[in-house]
């Protein structure tokens, strides 16, 4: 905060004192000292605000669930997604919420994760259900 890399705020729907938040100032500097990170900093991907931190907390939320079930091999967050197919031209049809691989029983499951909070258009759906029938990284959805 100091250095304007984060802010504090509140969101009063999550009951939290303070949601910390990167900056566009600290995303610059993150790719600055890690080439393959990059992050959209679009007006339009900052516009919901609050949502925006609400969802990030609830998939958030769902990762620590599963770390401290003791299932979690990897999660690929949205941002690492993004910058992989911007940068490294990796082959993902949609930038999902995450890419988890749980373990059960000695084997691991890997699935694209995707938390709707809003309802969209039948034509939104139907741009969505045509990324997830071309995707050939993964083969598992969870919704």
């Amino acid at each position: 905060m100091d250095h304007g890399f984060v802010d504090r705020r509140t969101v009063p729907a999550l009951g939290a004192e303070y949601i910390y938040s990167l900056t566009t100032h600290g995303a610059l500097r993150l790719e600055e000292i890690e080439e393959r990170f990059s992050f959209s900093l679009s007006a339009e991907r900052n516009k919901a605000g609050d949502l925006r931190v609400i969802h990030s907390v609830e998939l958030n939320n769902i990762q620590l669930r599963a770390a401290r079930a003791a299932l979690l091999g990897r999660w690929i967050p949205d941002a690492e997604i993004r910058s992989e197919n911007e940068i490294a031209g990796l082959s993902y049809k949609k930038e999902y919420d995450a890419v988890v691989t749980l373990r059960f029983d000695g084997r691991d499951i890997t699935f694209a994760l995707e938390c709707e909070r809003t309802i969209k258009s039948r034509e939104r759906y139907d741009k969505i259900a045509a990324s997830v029938c071309a995707e050939r990284e993964v083969e598992q959805f969870l919704t």
